[in-house]
């Protein structure tokens, strides 16, 4: 009886692994659906906390300078221990 199935289906495994290759891509195309508006609903919510790439920039600015700031008010501080 096996045997006549497998002469009536000849295709059937190709046509189960080229189902399951579907499948495979269908999930892997979701998980990037899901995962860019995940980004997209972030990249928003930053924008709207901190501002456009400018403002961001200008923030970043000022911090590297009161961070140079700050490192060498520690290393005229340790000098002075010294």
């Amino acid at each position: 009886m096996m045997h006549n199935s497998l002469v009536l289906f000849p295709d059937l495994t190709t046509i189960s692994t080229q189902r399951a290759a579907q499948l495979e891509f269908g999930e892997s195309k979701h998980r990037w659906l899901v995962e860019l508006s995940r980004g997209e609903e972030l990249l928003t919510t930053w924008t709207a906390r901190h501002g456009d790439r400018d403002s961001v920039d200008d923030m970043l600015k000022s911090y590297m300078v009161r961070r140079e700031e700050f490192e060498g008010h520690i290393i005229i501080q340790v000098r002075f221990l010294i």
